[in-house]
């Protein structure tokens, strides 16, 4: 009996040994591969704003939740991660070189080095006032608004105002000859703006210029967060919230093909992410 038990006692110590090392290998390699990813978004992030010619002035951070990655890589998936990326924005006149800041959160992604596809996506971001001024001016001048350029000459918006406290923006056109008050509405996960008040000075201004007005400031807001929001509805608007010197605002959407989003951030994730 004594022997018996001697020996049973010695099997489970190497069971117990090879178990033991079975999961220091996996803690390894678990650690490695979130060391990896971390490394290869924050230089991808580093190397797209290298790219463009911005300054960053702090990584982004990368975690990914308490799912084990090696578990979800052996089954083509990556199970979660959040990335919250610095603002590399530089906006002069109507250039705008970098992005926003940002939060991202993915789910349950593919592994496919041709199109990997997050099973959810979304996303919160803030764009400043000097953003949404260059854009709109962009919107404007690129797609040439009937009857803006016409009625309100070259500078046709020369403010954008966001206030906090009346949840509204106002832009400022002619120089200030005039203004422009909107409130922002959601409707079936898309925005619209709504004209609440229109100031005037010395002239009328006609519904093709309010009209043209409205769209440029909707489109370029849509433009900041991704241009999937404006064009297929593959991501959908769930929060707008008009901050002082700003708006932000969260996206998100279900089975999203991260190389068909055209956010440079989220563009990062989907180049270096391990097939």
């Amino acid at each position: 009996m004594a022997r018996n038990s001697s020996a049973g006692s010695r099997v489970w110590k190497v069971v117990l040994t090879v178990l033991v090392a079975i999961l220091v290998l996996l803690i390894i390699a678990e650690l490695g591969l979130r060391w990896f990813i971390s490394s290869q978004v924050r230089d991808s992030f580093n190397q797209q704003a290298q790219e463009q010619g911005v300054a960053v002035q702090e990584d982004p951070e990368v975690t990914f939740g308490a799912t084990p990655l090696v578990f979800g890589l052996v089954q083509g998936q990556l199970p979660q991660m959040t990335l919250n990326t610095p603002s590399t924005l530089q906006v002069t006149g109507q250039d705008v070189q970098g992005t926003p800041a940002a939060n991202i959160r993915i789910e349950d992604m593919t592994l496919s080095q041709d199109n990997p596809v997050a099973g959810f996506l979304s996303t919160t971001t803030e764009l400043p006032d000097d953003y949404l001024l260059a854009v709109v001016q962009q919107q404007i001048s690129q797609q040439s608004f009937d009857g803006i350029s016409d009625f309100l000459g070259a500078n046709a918006i020369t403010d954008v105002t966001s206030r906090a406290e009346s949840g509204s923006v106002e832009t400022e056109f002619g120089g200030g000859l005039g203004s422009m008050t909107f409130v922002p509405e959601l409707i079936d996960g898309q925005m619209t703006f709504r004209v609440t008040n229109t100031e005037i000075f010395g002239f009328g201004l006609p519904d093709d210029v309010s009209r043209g007005i409205t769209q440029a400031l909707q489109d370029g807001v849509q433009q900041g967060v991704s241009d999937e929001v404006a064009s297929d509805g593959t991501l959908h608007i769930d929060d707008f919230t008009v901050i002082d010197g700003g708006v932000r605002v969260s996206v998100s959407g279900n089975d999203v093909p991260l190389r068909e989003i055209s956010a440079g951030n989220v563009d990062g994730v989907a180049e270096n992410t391990p097939a």
